[in-house]
């Protein structure tokens, strides 16, 4: 039976579920989700140590996420320093949706601390915010201010795109959204932080310096590719251009780097706007 866990990291509160004893593993939950994530997972994982962290800003840490830093990076940092106050050498990070980011971000940082790395439909480079989350960061000042019940249906819609039973589905909207009924205020800001990704990326021709443009990934179910087209979603030719006009002024570029350049600005363009992330897990 996972036990209930809270250690101040560096001022902030931090949570987590722990069972077992052995190699430790790290789970670390999605959007719009909590440690309850894992909930039919953790009783299967027998003979080791296993420790689902609590992201600041979900579930019962959403009130410690109204004052704090809750984006990627930061949820990155306060994983590390938790594994150094438990003095875990190391641990196998495993990450779903969100948490993906967080642990990839985690076992860069810290080789050290990484035993084993594992990420489930995990954003990384471009595909964070998704496009539902970036809509509710137009909508969140009116969101802001609606009661808790009121996002129950929007919650019930991203569960539901994850679950193949609607039975499932149900028991997970019962469990996901207790935290946002009981906690109010600060359920929409994790929702709409939207600061891109720690990631840099440097010219794939030569090691010459990070290139001003970010790596895209086109997301689903089968398969995962890497795109040199700029991040998010894809631009109109003619503002494509304009872009590129203006990064070839003020940041000049080694032979083949504008080569490549220029032979994707002759491409016609396609989207690259990733897909919503699965809740399989949940």
């Amino acid at each position: 039976m996972a036990e209930q866990h809270a250690a101040d990291i560096d001022g902030t509160p931090v949570r987590w579920l722990e069972q077992g004893n052995g190699l430790p593993l790290v789970l670390v939950h999605g959007i719009p989700t909590s440690p309850s994530l894992w909930r039919h997972v953790m009783p299967r994982l027998t003979g080791i140590r296993v420790l689902a962290f609590e992201m600041t800003g979900y579930g019962d840490s959403i009130p410690a996420g109204r004052s704090r830093d809750v984006s990627v990076s930061a949820q990155a940092d306060r994983l590390n320093a938790l594994l150094d106050k438990l003095r875990i050498e190391q641990a196998v990070l495993v990450g779903h949706d969100l948490g993906g980011g967080v642990v990839h971000i985690a076992a860069v940082r810290r080789p050290d601390l990484r035993a084993g790395l594992l990420i489930t439909n995990g954003i990384g480079y471009a595909s964070w915010p998704i496009p539902s989350v970036k809509a509710m960061r137009t909508a969140s000042p009116v969101l802001a201010k609606l009661p808790a019940f009121a996002l129950k249906p929007a919650l019930g819609v991203l569960l539901a795109r994850g679950h193949n039973s609607t039975d499932a589905a149900k028991e997970a909207l019962g469990v996901h959204f207790r935290p946002y009924a009981e906690h109010g205020g600060g359920r929409l800001r994790h929702w709409t932080y939207t600061t891109p990704l720690p990631f840099r990326t440097r010219c794939r021709a030569c090691p010459c310096r990070p290139a001003s443009s970010g790596v895209s990934t086109t997301r689903s179910r089968n398969s995962s590719t890497a795109s040199a087209s700029p991040a998010t979603s894809a631009p109109s030719s003619s503002a494509s251009k304009g872009a590129s006009t203006s990064r070839r002024k003020t940041t000049p570029r080694c032979s083949s780097a504008s080569s490549a350049a220029s032979s994707a600005r002759s491409k016609p363009a396609r989207d690259v706007s990733p897909q919503m992330p699965s809740m399989r897990a949940s």
